[in-house]
C-alpha cells in the first residue's frame, strides 16, 4: 500500500477521513503490515501483504478480527479497548448477516474460488469487440485518476493500465486482487479490497470510474442505488462514469417464454454453485431512464452480442467480428447480452 493512498481511503461505514495509520511493517512511501483505523466510529482495517482490508460490517469475517487481535499488542495501549470492542462487533455482524450480505458473500465466495481460472472464461480473442467497446468509452490516458470498481482479476484493468492510467481497484475477492497484482503492468496501481455499496473512497477524487459487471449482480434496488451514488460520489464534478448492466434482451426473453433459457428472467440466480449468484437484467429504455435520473448520459449501447443458434459455434475471431459489426446498428439493443454506457457526474 502506497502511503498516498490515505489522502483518498475514508472509512467505508461512516465516510470519516483521514483514517488513522498504525504502521507495522515497511519502509518508505509504502506500508507492508498495519492497521487503519477510523476515528469516527472506531472501526479497524487491517493492511496486511500491502492490501488494506476494507468490507464493511457483515463483510468482515472472523479472519480479520483474529488478524487484528494478533497483532493488538504492537498497538497503542490507548486504542485496544477500541479494537477489542470492534472485533466483538465484526464476529457480531458476521454472524447476523441480512439475506442482502449473505448473498454478497456467497458471490465474494464464488469469487475468490475461481479468481484463478477467471480470465479463461471470457477470452480477449471472443471478447475483443467487447474489451474495445469499453476502452473507447473509458478513453484511458496517462495519468488519470481511475477507481475501478469490482475490477475483479483485472480483465480490463490491464488494458486501462497499458496506457498509463493511475488505478484504484477495488474488488471485495483477496484472491481475485492478489491475480490482479501478479499480472499488472504499467501505469499506477493501487489494490483494496472492499465492497461497491460501501466504497472505502473519498468523495471528489476521481475523474473517471468504471464499474463492469458489479452491478447487475448487487440482490436489490437499493444496493445498486447506493452502489450508483457511491461511484458518481467518487468523482470530482464532470467526472465520467462507465457502467454495465445485464440486457433484458430479445435472445433472453424468447429464451425464458420457451423455457429453454432460466436466465432470461428480469431477476433471479445462475448457477448451482452454493445457490448461485444473483443477477437482475434491466431494459435498454429501463436503464436510460435509472442512469439518467443521476448522471448525464453521454453515450449508450451494447456489447457481447447473442447470435441466435449459432452464436456459441461460431470461432472466437469470427465471433468478435460480428460481435464488433453488430454494435454499429440498430439490431444492438435488441441483442446485447451487456449495455454499457458512460453518464457524465453532474
Amino acid at each position: 500500500m502506497r502511503l498516498a493512498l490515505l489522502d483518498i481511503l475514508a472509512c467505508p461505514m461512516c465516510a470519516d477521513a483521514p483514517l488513522e495509520l498504525f504502521a507495522l511493517a515497511g519502509s518508505g512511501p509504502r506500508l507492508e503490515t498495519g492497521v487503519l483505523r477510523c476515528r469516527g466510529c472506531d472501526r479497524f482495517y487491517p493492511v496486511q501483504a500491502g492490501l488494506p482490508i476494507m468490507l464493511p460490517d457483515g463483510m468482515r469475517d472472523a479472519r480479520q478480527a483474529d488478524l487484528l487481535q494478533r497483532w493488538r499488542h504492537r498497538l497503542p495501549a490507548g486504542s485496544r479497548g477500541a479494537l477489542d470492542a470492534d472485533c466483538a462487533r465484526i464476529r457480531t455482524c458476521a454472524a447476523g448477516s441480512d439475506d442482502s450480505l449473505l448473498a454478497r458473500r456467497r458471490e465474494q465466495s464464488l469469487r475468490d474460488r475461481e479468481s484463478g481460472i477467471y480470465d479463461s472464461l471470457y477470452p480477449d480473442a471472443r471478447h475483443r469487440a467487447e474489451i474495445e467497446t469499453y476502452l473507447s468509452l473509458c478513453r484511458p490516458e496517462r495519468d488519470l485518476r481511475t477507481l475501478e470498481i469490482g475490477c475483479g482479476t483485472g480483465r480490463v484493468t490491464r488494458h486501462l493500465l497499458a496506457a498509463g492510467a493511475e488505478i484504484l481497484a477495488v474488488d471485495c475477492s483477496r484472491a481475485s486482487l492478489e491475480v490482479l497484482a501478479a499480472r499488472a503492468t504499467g501505469g499506477v496501481l493501487d489494490r483494496v479490497c472492499g465492497d461497491a455499496v460501501h466504497l472505502p473512497v473519498r468523495r471528489d477524487r476521481f475523474s473517471l470510474a468504471v464499474a463492469l459487471g458489479v452491478f447487475y449482480h448487487l440482490p436489490g434496488r437499493d444496493e445498486r442505488e447506493w452502489a450508483l451514488q457511491a461511484a458518481l460520489d467518487a468523482l470530482e464534478p464532470g467526472g465520467a462514469l462507465v457502467v454495465s448492466l445485464y440486457n433484458l434482451s430479445l435472445p433472453k426473453r424468447v429464451g425464458a417464454a420457451l423455457g429453454l433459457d432460466p436466465t432470461g428472467r428480469k431477476q433471479g440466480r445462475k448457477g448451482d454453485r452454493e445457490g448461485g449468484i444473483y443477477f437482475y437484467r434491466h431494459g435498454a429504455a429501463e436503464a436510460r431512464r435509472w442512469l439518467g435520473a443521476r448522471a448525464e448520459v453521454e453515450c449508450f449501447e451494447g456489447v457481447n452480442h447473442q447470435i441466435p443458434i449459432v452464436g456459441r459455434r461460431i470461432p472466437d475471431p469470427l465471433f468478435a467480428r460480428l460481435d464488433g459489426l453488430l454494435a454499429r446498428t440498430p439490431l444492438s439493443l435488441l441483442l446485447a447480452r451487456e449495455l454499457v454506457a458512460r453518464v457524465r457526474k453532474r
